[in-house]
């Protein structure tokens, strides 16, 4: 009898897969709704990933051990904060998603995935209602809704 064997690229490949990974790691360690600095956020996204998905669980284990779940750039450990393996300023961020993504698309994704973070959160915390979300976050509802539509587009390029 022979198994299936599926074949995926590397975490670093699928950047758009890496938050919310950590976001559903963490809700195992019962951290539902944590809250990441954007300039975390942003270094947690350029990291390379070597070891892959038991990476991104281990940094889960390391920040639920603190027991706090608010967390800055300090919070990370010392090969996060080194320099970044991709650049997500404007223009540089040719790893954050598939090709098939307009560079554009690309640098406003990731601009905002900070916020993209925070507004998921908020959306489980406000039971998928996007206006009381977005309050909470404090951004306008259209603003909203383009992030979700943004997401939307990343993970369905991803699956082509």
């Amino acid at each position: 009898m022979r198994a299936v064997e599926i074949t995926l690229p590397p975490l670093h490949c699928r950047r758009q897969e890496i938050l919310p990974l950590l976001l559903r790691f963490l809700e195992l360690r019962g951290i539902a709704s944590p809250a990441l600095d954007p300039r975390m956020v942003e270094a947690v996204c350029a990291y390379a990933w070597p070891y892959n998905v038991r990476e991104v669980e281990q940094l889960a284990a390391v920040l639920a051990a603190s027991g706090r779940s608010r967390w800055t750039f300090s919070d990370l450990p010392e090969r996060f904060r080194q320099e970044p393996c991709v650049d997500l300023a404007p223009g540089g961020s040719e790893l954050l998603a598939p090709a098939n993504i307009s560079a554009r698309r690309k640098a406003w994704l990731a601009r905002h995935v900070g916020e993209l973070v925070r507004l998921r959160a908020a959306l489980e915390r406000h039971d998928g209602n996007i206006t009381n979300a977005a309050l909470e976050v404090g951004v306008p509802r259209h603003r909203a809704r383009r992030l979700l539509a943004a997401e939307a587009e990343l993970i369905d390029a991803a699956r082509v």
